[in-house]
């Protein structure tokens, strides 16, 4: 039974990866930070992202041209940009309307093309192929983040419960109310309500939800790797679960159900105070954040 889906996997990658697909990633410098929107595509023509999108596959009409119809994809991307501004997003279009498509195609092609962290703001039913795609993805150091759904429940939905992926609910300006899924399993929260943010045609938009928050917290990460490029996943990890901010109590926005359990919170002004960030971070071991294998 656990052969299959590796077989699967190893088959996948014959199929989807012709040499065509890797000719339409631009080449990036060693130490710069990708992340992979998994999305509706990009628009890069905003002035927010000019310049520092790459564009992927587009697994809806099978082209390298990954461009954005709704205004997803770019407000997410434009959310990863605002805290990480030098971060290359690798736009990668597997979702049209409501239907997400092609999900371990797109990380594969994301593992492939050097993303560093995978932003995946969107739920879907849980794919065993899909699994073993992520399960791969971090034994090569990638980092996976995802939505924990807005359905405001006591739960996580795939992809942001498979074992390994940071799944983020959102949490208010105030850092008191909770909007999205809430369940066991939820890595952090981090902003996500009425996030202003890159959309369609050079405008701006405020958008609500837990793809906000997936992608504020994919920013803060690539922020991070930044300004420790030779920190391990581990070590990147650590440094993230020191300056987290912690709510013992919050109220979930759509109910004003008062919740007693702890959550931790990433906020972006906190870390950038609360990280020593030296001159040249490249050249300086990470010796206070080093974290063992046990």
């Amino acid at each position: 039974m656990t052969w299959k889906p590796f077989l699967r996997l190893m088959l996948l990658f014959l199929l989807v990866f012709p040499s065509t697909y890797f000719q339409t990633t631009a080449s990036t410098a060693q130490d710069e930070v990708i992340v992979a929107v998994l999305d509706t595509g990009v628009d890069d023509s905003h002035p927010l992202l000019a310049g520092q999108v790459i564009h992927g596959w587009d697994f809806i009409d099978q082209d390298p041209l990954s461009e954005d119809q709704t205004g997803h994809g770019t407000h997410v991307a434009g959310i990863i940009k605002q805290n990480a501004p030098e971060a290359k997003i690798l736009a990668i279009r597997m979702i049209t309307g409501q239907d997400v498509q092609h999900t371990a195609q797109a990380i594969l092609y994301a593992i492939s093309h050097g993303a560093d962290i995978v932003n995946m703001s969107f739920i879907e039913p849980y794919d065993v192929l899909t699994e073993q795609v992520i399960q791969f993805g971090i034994s090569q150091g990638v980092v996976f983040v995802a939505s924990s759904g807005n359905q405001q429940e006591d739960a996580v939905y795939y992809p942001a419960k498979y074992e390994g992926v940071l799944s983020v609910a959102a949490v208010d300006e105030n850092f008191e109310s909770i909007y999205g899924n809430y369940g066991e399993g939820l890595t952090y929260a981090a902003p996500g309500i009425n996030i202003e943010s890159a959309y369609l045609d050079g405008e701006n938009k405020r958008m609500t939800g837990t793809s906000m928050s997936a992608a504020y917290a994919s920013g803060v990460i690539a922020y991070v790797k930044q300004q420790y490029p030779q920190g391990t996943v581990k070590q990147l990890q650590y440094i993230l679960e020191t300056h987290v901010q912690q709510m013992e109590a919050y109220t979930l926005l759509r109910t004003r159900e008062q919740v007693n359990r702890s959550i931790r919170v990433l906020n972006m002004e906190h870390m950038r105070q609360a990280l020593h960030i030296p001159d040249d971070p490249a050249s300086e071991p990470l010796k206070t954040l080093a974290v063992v294998d046990p």
